[in-house]
C-alpha cells in the first residue's frame, strides 16, 4: 500500500533493530527498563551501581594531569564512568558494557556501566552512550529528532563525553570510531596508561527531514503521547497503523513516546489511533475519521476494521508522509471518509450486462461480512451471473441493490449441477448445532416430546440464546401423499421457539407427538437484522431436455435468494422468468405439455425466523411437467416464486404478481409452504396461497387470490378482507394430504368473486361472466367417489395423522355472486365412520355474523352429519362491526 517513497525510507531503517536506541524496547522513559535487557541483566547485581567498582582515581589530582585536552585516563586509572541512556535501548548497552570489558582487559581501573536513569548521581566525567540523557542535565539532552535517522554525533560537552547515533547501526560504527580514533585502542593494543580528547571535540550529522515540523492545534508534535488502540479487532493485523512511528520518525524526526489506553488521562497531549465501534454520531455513517478534538487530542479512528488499515495509509499519505513542508492540523481539523459502503466495482465488477460478475459480488460480500459494511451495486448497473464458481453468495450484512439489473443465466449442464444453489443466501450469525440419534442417545437419553409440552429442561442447558429447536422423528412418517403425486411422507418433524431456561414460546406450540427423537437442530434467533433491498431479477430458464449432459434428470431449480438468517427482511425485489417453456393456447387447456425443469423458487425462506418480504414485485411460472410410474401422461409439477419451509413467524407484505393475469391457472403458481407456523400475507396480489406439508397460524388480509387458496395445517386461520377471484370455492382442504386442518377458521369480510379462469372454461379466456350456481366456502378434497377402488383406498389411507375439518367455523360477513352457497362440499357420511381406518372427524360448530346479505345454506339433509354440526347465528345490525 506504500508508495515508493515511503519505501525508500523504510529501506533505511531497515538496519535499525527495531529502532531500538530510541527506545522502542522501552514502554515509558521512566519504565527503568532502559536497554535493561537479557545481556544487561546478566551484568547486574546488587553491587552493579557502584561507580567506583573496579578500582578508584581518587588519588589521581586530575585538574593535575600533564596532559592537554579532556583527560579519560591516566595512569590505568578511568576518570570517567560509563552510562548508557534510557532511550538507548539494547544496542547502547552493549556499547557501554563493552568498553568497560575492553578497558579492564587492558588494565584500567573502570566502573560498570550504569543507565542515566539507575547512576547514584551526576558524576563529573561520563562517556555517555545513547540518545537522550535526560538525566544527564539540559545540555547533553541530544535527542532523537535532533539525530534523526542518519544523523549522529560524538562531542565533548565540558567533562563529558556523548556518543549517539540515530540508528543502532549508526550508533555502533560511531562507538568503534571513537574506541580506535580517540580511546586509541586498536587491534595490537596491550595497554592504555593514559588518554585526552580535544576540549572541544565533536563531528556531526544531523537528518535533513521532508517535513520540518509538525504542530497539533498551535502545539509541537513532540509534546503528544502515541496510543495505539486496535486490539479489539484481534482478526487483523493492522501492519500499516503498528509501523506508523518508524514511518512518521523517517520523515520527520518525531519519535512519540508511546502510551497505553488505561493511563490515557495522565497525558497531556495525545495522538490516538484507534479501532472503535462507538464513534461519535457525526462520523458514524462514514465509519473513518482523523479530528482534533475538543481537547487538542489528535484522534484516527475507524469503525470497520477490515478497511482500517488501507484507509489510514490512504490518509497518512496524503496528510502527513507525501507533504514537504511544515504540517499544521487546525484545532477545527476533520477528515473523513466512507468506509460503511461497499461496492461491487471495488472488487473487479463490471456491470455490463455480459461479463460474469459473479466473483466480484461473491469477493464484495465475504469481504462485508468480515466487518458488518453495507454492500451497494453500482448505479445504472446490469450484473450477469452463469456458473456460481463459490457457490451460493454469502449476506450477513444490508444489501442495497437499487434498480441494478441482475440477470441468472440457469442455462447449461454446468448450472444444471449446481440447480438449488442459490445466487444469495443470507446467512445466520452463528450456525445452527445439530444433534444425530446417537448423539441425543449419549447425551439425553430417552427423551421425548408429548403435543403442547411447555418446558424442556433437559435441553435447557444447550441452549445459549432465545432459539427456533427442530425436532426430528425418523422412524414416523407425515404427510404420505395420495392421488398422482403420491410419496411414503416425510419424517415427523415440528419447529418450536424455547428460551434458554427451557421454556417454550406459547405462539409455537408443539403440536406432534415425538415418542422418539431422532435429530435436534438449534437454530439461534438472535441473528442482528439485516435488509436486502433492491433488485431487479431475471431469470433465463432452461426449458429443454434435450442437452445430453442432463437429459431427463427431473430436479427443480432455486437459483436466487435464499434466507437461512432469523431477523431478515427482502424487499423492493423484481423478479422475471424469461424463456419460459411455451403455452399453446389452441391446443388445449394447458396448452402443450412438453417435459421440462420446473423451478422450485426463486425466493426461500428456510429454517428462519421473525423474516420478511415486503413489496415484492414476483412472478407466475408455467406448469411443468414429469413422467411418472403412476400415470401414461406426464404429472403437472408444482413451480414458484417463493417458498416458505420449517421457519416461524415469517410475513409477506406487498407481494404481487407480474406477467401473467392472477386468473390464468396455466400459471401453476407462485408461493407454497411446509411445515411453518405464525405467517401472514398483508395487501397482497398472488395468484396462490398454498399451504402443503401444514403450516400452524396464519393470518391474510386484505389479500387478492387469483385461482388457489389451499390450506392443510391447523391452528387458527384468521382471513380478513380476503377475495378469491376464481372457482367455486373460497378454500381448499388439500386432499392429497388428508384434507386436514386441525384448528379453527375465522373468515372476516371476505369475498368469493366465482369469475371462470381459463382452466374451467377448457381453453377459453378468462371471464367475468358468473357461470357458476353453486359454491362452497371450505371445499374438502377428503375423498372422491368417481373410482370406486381409489375412493376405498383413501378411506383407508394412513397420512401419518388423524385427519380433522375445521373445529369451529366464524363466517362473519361473507359475500358472493354465487346464489347458492355451502359453507362445506358434500362428503358422505361414511368418511366419518369409524368402522375405517383413515377417520374424518368432524367441526364442533359454525358461527354466522352478519350474513344478512347472503344466503347460506349448510349441506344437504342427505349427507346428514354434516347437517348436524351445530351452528350459531350470531347476525348483528347492519351498522355493528364485524368483529364485534
Amino acid at each position: 500500500m506504500k508508495n515508493n517513497f515511503l519505501k525508500i525510507l523504510l529501506l533505511i531503517l531497515s538496519l535499525s533493530l527495531a529502532f531500538c536506541l530510541f527506545g522502542c524496547n522501552v514502554e515509558t522513559p521512566d519504565s527503568g527498563n532502559g536497554g535493561n535487557d537479557d545481556e544487561n541483566n546478566e551484568n547486574e547485581n546488587d553491587e552493579g551501581n557502584k561507580p567506583d567498582e573496579g578500582g578508584s582515581s581518587d588519588t589521581i589530582d586530575w585538574e593535575n594531569v600533564p596532559l592537554d585536552g579532556l583527560v579519560l585516563i591516566y595512569e590505568n586509572k578511568a576518570r570517567f564512568q560509563v552510562v548508557y541512556t534510557v532511550e538507548g535501548g539494547s544496542a547502547a548497552v552493549r556499547a557501554a558494557e563493552e568498553l568497560v570489558a575492553t578497558l579492564r582487559e587492558l588494565g584500567v581501573e573502570v566502573a560498570d556501566a550504569v543507565s542515566d536513569k539507575d547512576a547514584a548521581d551526576v558524576k563529573d566525567c561520563e562517556i555517555i552512550i545513547g540518545t537522550g540523557a535526560r538525566h544527564r542535565g539540559d545540555e547533553l539532552n541530544v535527542g532523537q529528532r535532533y539525530l534523526g535517522a542518519k544523523g549522529y554525533t560524538v562531542r565533548t560537552v565540558g567533562t563529558r563525553v556523548v556518543i549517539a547515533g540515530g540508528s543502532a547501526s549508526l550508533t555502533k560504527g560511531i562507538y568503534n570510531d571513537f574506541v580506535e580514533n580517540q580511546l586509541g585502542i586498536g587491534k595490537k593494543t596491550t595497554e592504555l596508561p593514559e588518554v585526552a580528547i580535544a576540549a572541544d571535540y565533536g563531528i556531526e550529522q544531523l537528518t535533513e527531514y521532508t517535513i520540518p515540523s509538525i504542530s497539533v492545534a498551535g502545539v509541537d508534535l513532540s509534546e503528544y503521547t502515541l496510543i495505539i488502540d486496535v486490539e479489539g479487532a484481534s482478526n487483523f493485523t493492522f501492519d500499516e497503523i503498528r509501523e506508523f512511528p518508524e514511518m512518521l520518525y523517517s520523515v520527520s524526526g518525531y519519535w512519540l513516546d508511546v502510551g497505553t489506553v488505561e493511563n490515557a488521562a495522565s497525558y497531556e497531549h495525545k495522538f490516538i489511533i484507534r479501532y472503535t465501534e462507538n464513534m461519535k454520531e457525526e462520523y458514524r455513517e462514514d465509519g473513518f475519521a482523523a479530528y482534533v478534538d475538543a481537547n487538542g487530542d489528535f484522534i484516527i479512528e475507524c469503525s470497520y476494521a477490515n478497511a482500517f488499515d488501507a484507509t489510514y495509509n490512504e490518509f497518512m499519505t496524503s496528510a502527513v508522509f507525501n507533504k514537504m513542508k511544515a504540517i499544521n492540523f487546525a484545532a477545527t481539523y476533520k477528515y473523513t471518509k466512507c468506509v460503511s459502503k461497499v461496492y461491487y466495482s471495488q472488487f473487479g465488477a463490471v456491470g455490463d450486462g455480459e461479463t460474469d460478475d459473479y466473483l466480484a459480488m461473491y469477493k464484495a460480500h465475504v469481504y462485508a461480512n468480515q466487518c458488518g459494511q453495507t454492500v451497494y451495486a453500482d448505479e445504472g448497473k446490469s450484473y450477469y451471473v452463469h456458473v456460481f464458481e463459490h457457490g451460493s453468495i454469502p449476506v450477513k450484512t444490508d444489501v442495497y441493490l437499487g434498480d441494478a439489473k441482475i440477470t441468472i443465466d440457469d442455462t447449461g449442464s454446468k448450472v444444471y449441477a449446481q440447480r438449488g444453489a442459490a445466487l444469495y443466501r443470507l446467512d445466520k450469525d452463528n450456525p445452527m448445532v445439530v444433534y444425530n440419534e446417537s448423539q441425543i442417545q449419549q447425551l439425553f437419553g430417552d427423551v421425548s416430546l408429548t403435543r403442547g409440552q411447555t418446558e424442556i429442561p433437559w435441553l435447557a442447558d444447550y441452549i445459549v440464546a432465545e432459539s427456533m429447536i427442530r425436532f426430528t422423528n425418523a422412524y414416523h412418517k407425515d404427510y404420505v401423499r395420495n392421488g398422482g403425486n403420491l410419496d411414503s411422507g416425510y419424517n415427523r418433524t415440528d419447529a418450536i421457539v424455547v428460551g434458554v431456561d427451557g421454556r417454550v414460546d406459547p405462539n409455537t406450540e408443539l403440536v406432534f407427538d415425538f415418542d422418539q427423537i431422532t435429530e435436534i437442530r438449534i437454530i439461534r434467533t438472535d441473528d442482528a437484522p439485516i435488509t436486502f433491498d433492491g433488485g431487479k431479477f431475471d431469470t433465463i430458464c432452461c426449458t429443454t431436455v434435450a442437452e445430453t449432459e442432463f437429459k431427463n434428470k427431473y430436479d427443480a431449480y432455486g437459483r436466487g435468494i435464499q434466507v437461512y438468517r432469523a431477523n431478515s427482511t427482502v424487499k423492493n425485489v423484481t423478479h422475471r422468468m424469461l424463456s419460459e417453456p411455451y403455452l399453446d393456447t389452441t391446443n388445449s387447456k394447458w396448452g402443450e405439455q412438453n417435459e421440462s425443469y420446473p423451478y422450485h423458487a426463486f425466493l426461500v425462506y428456510d429454517q428462519t425466523y421473525n423474516s420478511k418480504a415486503v413489496d415484492m414485485d414476483l412472478t407466475g411460472h408455467t406448469t411443468y411437467y414429469e413422467s411418472k410410474d403412476t400415470s401414461s401422461n406426464p404429472v403437472s409439477m408444482g413451480s414458484y416464486d417463493f417458498v416458505i419451509g420449517y421457519s416461524i413467524g415469517v410475513e409477506f407484505n406487498g407481494v404481487v404478481q407480474n406477467g401473467v393475469e392472477i386468473t390464468d391457472e396455466r400459471y401453476w403458481g407462485i408461493m407454497a409452504s411446509n411445515g411453518v407456523k405464525n405467517i401472514k400475507f398483508v395487501d397482497c396480489y398472488i395468484s396462490r396461497f398454498d399451504a402443503h406439508r401444514g403450516f400452524w397460524n396464519g393470518e391474510l388480509t386484505d389479500v387478492t387470490l387469483g385461482h388457489s387458496f389451499n390450506v392443510i395445517g391447523g391452528g387458527l386461520l384468521k382471513a380478513t378482507r380476503v377475495t378469491k377471484m376464481t372457482g367455486y370455492y373460497f378454500i381448499h382442504l388439500r386432499g392429497d394430504y388428508g384434507a386436514v386442518f386441525e384448528g379453527d377458521m375465522e373468515l372476516v369480510d371476505c369475498e368469493l368473486l366465482g369469475y371462470k379462469s381459463y382452466d374451467s372454461n377448457q381453453g377459453g379466456a378468462f371471464s367475468t361472466a358468473i357461470q357458476y350456481t353453486g359454491a362452497q366456502i371450505v371445499n374438502s378434497g377428503y375423498a372422491y367417489d368417481s373410482d370406486v377402488d381409489a375412493y376405498n383406498e383413501y378411506l383407508n389411507w394412513d397420512f401419518g395423522y388423524t385427519c380433522y375439518m375445521p373445529k369451529t367455523m366464524l363466517i362473519d360477513n361473507f359475500t358472493t355472486n354465487i346464489p347458492y352457497v355451502q359453507v362445506f362440499s358434500d362428503l358422505n357420511d361414511e368418511v366419518f365412520s369409524e368402522d375405517i381406518a383413515n377417520t374424518y372427524v368432524i367441526t364442533n360448530k359454525i358461527t354466522f355474523r352478519n350474513m344478512h346479505n347472503i344466503d347460506i345454506t349448510n349441506n344437504p339433509t342427505r349427507y346428514t352429519k354434516l347437517a348436524a354440526i351445530p351452528v350459531v347465528n350470531e347476525t348483528y345490525p347492519e351498522e355493528s362491526t364485524a368483529t364485534e
